[in-house]
């Protein structure tokens, strides 16, 4: 293999990856550049370096040639816990906040690590919150994974690694979390079943989406990947990653993207050692009420609680790790009456800011509209504004689109978290036209959320029964079908997808998609055979 290849070349290469991938790479990275480049032309069928750069730069970088080159072009190397001060930070302020804001009936959390790599990440939070809550059966606990890199997440999946994958870890994670088979250790089951991994390129597929799971998300992590990419693109990621999360969610990134002019749009949480970014209304007092806590005053709601005699302990092994000594039950502070906040201050409940039993959002009050708000409320949606369009929609119950609005406040909903009302609207939007497939498949997916995952099944089936042609129903019934561990009736159904797409051109943007393409989805059911 020749490895040589000129720096006018790298240069023009440089440029128009830049350009068409969203990647970014300065002359002083190059030389990482370079060795991506040829390891690069070898899946490309090349033995010259420099030969397969003068064809890429004359040839069109199709999505398949893209995603060959963003697979040896970035970096996935990772480890479990890593950055252990984030690790801490989550474990002693944010997680604990979450965890009390919703000791009632509304156990849920949702975490998405995009870039997920080889799986370390995903599998370390489900393992932290595994040793945080001793009652995580009663928690509907979603954690999403992502990739563009298909050879990443075939390894994430398979959740087997090498010694390379421990690099200082805790004496109790290999024997406790892992099964050694050879020289290599795999994930154990329970923790392997709380992570769902899926193909999805930040640069270029829809989020947020209730097609794929990335709506209404308490804790996104994106660490060291959006370093590759151009501040253009850069900000387009950080906004929708915005809309993404619900209000008092958090963004966390590594140290090194860490910026607070990246994320205007976010506020700005300091912990020791790690930077957090906030979803929150302006609130210039937020950060004071985060550093005044000790760290155990946010975890004390997991180590005594006024709704039960028994004080639930945390596992005094996992303390260590983080750098915090574990408290005994009799040195645990005092229950305590303030929690730092993590929404915008309540205000008076009333049409259109209910989010669940008990429990309030601040709304701007609801202005005059014209007699059909649908047009100007599907705009603020398309903005990621969606409390706004709750409260503009919800006052007009007999707009004569009023299928289309119910629709519309159902998504908006279940884009803030808020499934229960989600489905409510959905059920109004059928009673107008009770054989809408887009309407029933939309119901499906709230149902998936919530899990009810044999009334979701059903449901898809309706929707195939109106539309024989539906192809985002397959292809949730494939996901479905995965995730009970029916493999047979996965593929089948994955097979139907791809049977289906053969009609469509490349460019056709799918019903119900969000905006995925024929071509991109036949890219993802393909990784998934």
């Amino acid at each position: 293999m020749n490895n040589n290849i000129s720096d006018i070349l790298l240069s023009q290469l440089s440029e128009r990856i830049s350009q068409q991938m969203g990647l970014v790479f300065a002359e002083k990275n190059w030389s990482s550049f370079k060795r991506g480049l040829s390891s690069a032309a070898e899946d490309f069928g090349f033995s010259d370096t420099d030969a397969c750069g003068r064809w890429l730069l004359e040839s069109p970088l199709t999505r398949e040639r893209i995603k060959t080159l963003a697979c040896h072009l970035t970096i996935g190397e990772t480890y479990f816990f890593r950055e252990t001060k984030a690790f801490a930070a989550l474990q002693e302020q944010v997680l604990p906040a979450i965890f009390f804001s919703r000791q009632g009936t509304d156990r849920r959390l949702r975490i998405w690590t995009a870039g997920c790599s080889t799986g370390e990440e995903p599998y370390s939070i489900a393992i932290l919150l595994t040793r945080m809550l001793p009652n995580i059966h009663e928690w509907k606990i979603s954690i999403l994974a992502t990739d563009v890199n298909p050879h990443s997440l075939q390894k994430a999946m398979d959740g087997t690694y090498s010694e390379w994958s421990f690099r200082s870890p805790p004496e109790w994670l290999k024997s406790q979390y892992f099964t050694k088979q050879g020289k290599r250790y795999e994930i154990i089951p329970r923790i392997k079943r709380m992570v769902s991994f899926e193909s999805l390129n930040l640069a270029e597929d829809v989020y947020p989406s209730l097609s794929n799971g990335t709506n209404a998300m308490d804790i996104i992590f994106c660490r060291n990947v959006m370093m590759y990419f151009s501040r253009q693109l850069q900000d387009r990621i950080i906004q929708k990653f915005h809309h993404a999360l619900v209000e008092g969610g958090w963004l966390i990134v590594s140290p090194s993207e860490a910026s607070s002019a990246l994320f205007p749009q976010f506020t700005t949480i300091n912990f020791p050692g790690a930077i957090f970014f906030m979803k929150s209304k302006e609130r210039p007092d937020i950060q004071e009420q985060w550093l005044v806590r000790t760290p155990f005053e946010t975890a004390a709601p997991l180590l005594q609680s006024p709704q039960s005699p028994q004080i639930p302990q945390l596992s005094e092994e996992v303390m260590p790790v983080f750098g915090f000594p574990p408290p005994t039950v009799a040195e645990a502070p005092p229950f305590p009456t303030q929690i730092p906040q993590i929404s915008p201050k309540p205000v008076e409940a009333g049409p259109g800011n209910v989010l669940s039993k008990g429990t309030t959002a601040a709304v701007p009050p609801a202005p005059q509209h014209p007699e059909d708000p649908y047009d100007e409320a599907a705009a603020l949606y398309e903005q990621g504004r969606y409390r706004e369009v709750i409260a503009l929609l919800e006052h007009h119950p007999k707009s004569p689109k009023k299928g289309c609005i119910s629709d519309l406040l159902a998504r908006a909903h279940a884009n803030q978290g808020e499934f229960a009302e989600a489905l409510a609207w959905c059920d109004k939007a059928l009673a107008v036209e009770v054989l809408n497939p887009g309407y029933h498949y939309l119901r499906a997916t709230i149902l998936q959320e919530q899990e009810q995952l044999d009334e979701a099944a059903k449901t898809l089936r309706k929707v195939l029964f109106i539309d024989p042609d539906f192809v985002l129903a397959y292809f949730a019934l494939g996901n479905l079908h995965r995730q009970l561990g029916k493999i047979q009736e996965s593929k089948k159904n994955f097979e139907n997808v791809r049977k289906l797409l053969q009609s469509h051109a490349p460019g056709d943007v799918l019903p119900e998609s969000d905006g995925i393409t024929a071509a991109r989805l036949q890219e993802i059911v393909m990784a998934m055979l």
